[in-house]
């Protein structure tokens, strides 16, 4: 399906073309095909790529006998690009997951989130307060939270660090 993934606008496929051997053993493919009601009568198969900024679809039409235009086809995908530009402008899709922790800030973390100062922790890993305070930024940054407290709220969220 990355052929399809690739192309920028439509594409027909037949899978009896020579052209199209890949498509036999495409996993989609193969589910589409099993899961029709007429394993003899589906033939046709049409591709559409529409790329988001977080976001990729892929809608196949696959049948016995697609028949669309293709100057429907290309004002189909216009319409479907631009509807889902619409609605993604609206409100993201899926927020942006926050970087991931390195293992020495999680260390930090949690054993913020146990209540321990930065003095404690500074000598239980044997760091200076210092380092203890720049991971906490870090982690703060990565987190994009605003305090320590908040920080901590979204590792645990996030499944960064864990209560033990």
């Amino acid at each position: 399906m990355r052929r399809l993934a690739v192309a920028h606008r439509p594409v027909r496929l037949l899978s009896n073309g020579a052209e199209t051997e890949w498509l036999a053993n495409a996993p989609l493919y193969g589910l589409l095909k099993r899961n029709s009601g007429d394993q003899n009568g589906f033939d046709s198969l049409i591709g559409m790529h529409i790329p988001l900024e977080q976001l990729q679809i892929l809608i196949l039409l696959a049948g016995a006998n697609v028949t669309i235009s293709d100057a429907d086809l290309c004002n189909a995908m216009s319409m479907i690009s631009r509807d889902m530009e619409a609605m993604h402008s609206v409100k993201p899709l899926l927020p942006p997951r926050p970087g991931e922790l390195s293992v020495r800030e999680k260390m930090v973390l949690s054993k913020t989130a146990e209540g321990k100062t930065a003095n404690d922790i500074a000598v239980e890993l044997e760091i200076s307060q210092r380092t203890v305070h720049a991971h906490l930024q870090n982690a703060s940054e990565k987190m994009q939270a605003a305090n320590k407290t908040q920080t901590v709220v979204e590792a645990l969220r996030y499944a960064q660090i864990s209560l033990a």
